[in-house]
């Protein structure tokens, strides 16, 4: 199968090593920027001839039966609709626009021209969270009541999509009612001063009432944790290296009601052995053409994630109001 990547930045880069090892056939590779092909030549043995530095181009010359799509997010509905001529199978990058109306835009094209699409959430696959699952569901811990993330400043357009895939993969819920306070950030934006990415303090609940809470730090550099209360205990993640901190109650303090804290506990520690980015996008990328089942709702569940943070935006941009998922504000466009 004829396979090309549109982007080729850090992660891009990771693309091609995926795609490499299934032997699906690398037939273009294409940035707008001669210094990042020219990066990629030099990482990559391939002949000149699969690199572009425009996307129609390549499409019409090669007419890729698969597409990766890693370019920034406001160039994605474009490029979505070049490759559909073409294209059976879609891969794109998250978050998957740059407006809740362009992601439903991609959606629609996908669904008319019968092409498979998926966006890279890649943590359906990753051992870390199916483990972290199942242990939050144990009977010594007693189901998922909030969550945390405390980060460093990474930016909500950067890291929210991924957090809010991590909360709903774990909780296997959508949230639906989002209050949010943003800031700009007082540092460049590593992608270029086009970009603007807000930190700050994104609550979202879901229609059973679990908060899943995110706070993004203007000045924090280092770490991004992640805290979960459960009906008898509490966990801590360090999600960079997989470390879990576990604490909970004694079976017997069970029969307390959640207001006696501060009983006999016990405390654990285990790691969760980290799968490399390059191989949980290959389980995305062979998830995708082999059309797994748990690929199959990535792009509607990278839809929720957009409209998650958009419904962030609009709560901050009226002091903070609760705002439900709806289509009042979808057409708005985000830097």
């Amino acid at each position: 199968m004829k396979c090309s990547v549109i982007g080729l930045g850090p992660m891009d880069l990771r693309y091609i090593q995926a795609i490499k090892e299934p032997n699906l056939e690398i037939c273009g590779l294409c940035d707008k920027e001669e210094s990042k092909i020219k990066e990629a030549k030099k990482k990559f043995d391939f002949a000149k001839e699969l690199f572009f530095t425009d996307s129609y181009l390549l499409m019409e010359r090669v007419k890729p039966e698969a597409v990766i799509i890693a370019t920034n997010s406001d160039s994605r509905k474009d490029i979505v609709e070049m490759a559909s001529k073409y294209a059976k199978y879609i891969l794109c990058e998250k978050p998957m626009a740059s407006s809740v109306k362009d992601c439903e835009t991609i959606l629609k094209i996908c669904r008319e021209k019968n092409i498979k699409m998926a966006v890279n959430h890649p943590q359906r696959f990753s051992q870390r969270y199916i483990t972290l699952k199942k242990i939050v569901n144990e009977e010594r811990f007693g189901g998922l009541e909030n969550m945390a993330f405390v980060c460093a400043n990474v930016g909500f357009a950067m890291i929210g999509s991924h957090l809010v895939e991590i909360a709903r993969f774990i909780t296997d819920e959508n949230i639906c009612y989002v209050n949010a306070i943003f800031e700009d950030s007082n540092h460049q934006n590593p992608r270029g001063d086009r970009f603007n990415d807000p930190v700050g303090v994104l609550i979202g609940r879901t229609a059973n009432n679990k908060k899943i809470v995110v706070v993004i730090g203007n000045d924090s550099g280092y770490e991004i944790k992640m805290i979960i209360t459960c009906r008898y205990g509490i966990i801590e993640v360090d999600l960079i290296r997989g470390l879990l901190r576990m604490s909970y109650r004694r079976k017997e303090n069970g029969i307390y009601p959640p207001t006696r804290y501060g009983l006999e506990s016990i405390e654990e520690e285990m790691a969760i052995p980290s799968e490399s980015v390059v191989e949980l996008t290959k389980s995305m990328v062979m998830g995708l053409i082999n059309w797994e089942e748990n690929v199959r709702s990535s792009a509607e569940d990278a839809l929720y994630a957009v409209k998650t943070l958009v419904a962030g935006y609009f709560s901050s941009e009226n002091g903070g109001i609760v705002t439900e998922l709806n289509n009042d504000f979808y057409e708005k466009v985000f830097s």
